[in-house]
């Protein structure tokens, strides 16, 4: 992949951050932010919108030329948007599955491990179509094998 601008770092940081924030429980948060950081598509992607940003503000170019570089770049804001739902929405649905099968259960602490769960739970179904663009199915991961949206993770599990 080509070398990315400046501005790219600074925006990615940004949509990292704030992929992140939505989450309490520091196992969500982290995984989310890593996660964003590690998507490859989306720094190109974020890197071709900060290009088009960048050249909207050359003076040297024509009105109309920058007025379509703006326009692309608005256009691939709702893809970042949309692409950084479907990547956090992975992320829940991993962690949840994750959590039931127990592969946490020596590396966290039970009470983030607890809260993480809820959240990603919460966050999946205030956003299904983020999970859709994913190609989760929401039921399958919240309801787990047994049915039971309500089971709650536990050491016993």
């Amino acid at each position: 992949m080509r070398n990315t601008i400046p501005r790219t770092s600074k925006r990615m940081n940004r949509i990292e951050s704030n992929a992140a924030d939505q989450f309490d429980a520091t196992l969500l948060h982290n995984r989310v932010y890593e996660a964003i950081g590690e998507d490859s598509q989306l720094r190109q992607l974020v890197d071709v919108t900060e290009r088009a940003y960048q050249l909207e503000e050359d003076q040297q170019f024509v009105h109309r030329v920058r007025r379509a570089a703006f326009g692309a770049a608005e256009d691939l804001n709702d893809e970042i948007d949309d692409v950084v739902n479907a990547r956090v929405a992975a992320e829940c649905a991993a962690l949840i599955t994750d959590a039931r099968d127990g592969w946490f259960d020596d590396h966290a602490d039970r009470a983030d491990i607890d809260a993480a769960f809820v959240e990603a739970k919460a966050w999946l179904n205030e956003h299904g179509d983020a999970a859709c663009d994913a190609g989760i199915d929401v039921e399958a991961v919240l309801y787990g094998d047994d049915g039971d949206a309500d089971q709650e993770v536990t050491a016993d599990v």
